[in-house]
Parts: C-alpha cells; sequence; structure tokens
C-alpha cells in the first residue's frame, strides 16, 4: 500500500506543480504536505523492505540462521525503526487527504 501511496503522491505532486504556478498559497500547503507523505511512505518502503531482506537472509544463513534472524528481527534499533516506518505511513494516510483536498479547493 505504500509504494502505491508513493506513485500517487508524486503523481499529484506533479499536479499541483502545475497550479502552483498561479501563487495560491492553498496550492502551496498541498504541495509541502504531499511531498511530506512522499517522504513518510518512501522512507517506510525502504525501512521495511530492507528488513524483510536482511531477516529472509539471515534465516538462510546455515543452522543457527533462525536464531541469528530472530535477534535481529527483535534487537531494539531495528524495531524502533520498523515502528517509526509504521507510523509514518498511518500519518501520511490523512495528511494524503488533506493534501488532495488542497488541490480540489483550488
Amino acid at each position: 500500500v505504500s509504494i502505491l501511496m508513493v506513485n500517487l503522491s508524486i503523481k499529484q505532486m506533479f499536479e499541483l506543480e502545475k497550479v502552483f504556478h498561479g501563487g495560491s498559497v492553498v496550492a502551496y500547503i498541498g504541495f509541502v504536505m504531499m511531498t511530506v507523505v512522499f517522504i513518510l511512505n518512501l522512507a517506510a518502503v525502504v525501512i521495511l523492505i530492507q528488513q524483510l531482506f536482511m531477516t529472509y537472509r539471515l534465516l538462510t544463513a546455515g543452522p543457527t540462521g533462525f536464531e541469528i534472524a530472530k535477534s535481529y528481527y527483535l534487537n531494539p534499533n531495528i524495531v524502533t525503526m520498523r515502528h517509526a516506518a509504521v507510523k509514518g505511513f498511518f500519518f501520511s494516510l490523512p495528511l494524503f487527504v488533506a493534501s488532495t483536498s488542497c488541490m480540489v479547493w483550488d
């Protein structure tokens, strides 16, 4: 879902860029919010995909791969990054709606 949000936010940013040349404050606020949505979703995609890749890579590392992958997945730093990515994604959903409403406003 986050990849879909990244694609939608890029599309909307390009449309807002065309509208923004008129100098409307509402369009500028929508553009900034859409940029934040893009950054949050892109960070979520990168963090979650990287952690998924590393977990499967460690899981297939040999006889002790499961224990190594478990310790990596439950590492406090990794858990914090994963939770921050998911919180950023859920924060970006209403922000996306608000940004789209700014685009429709003009």
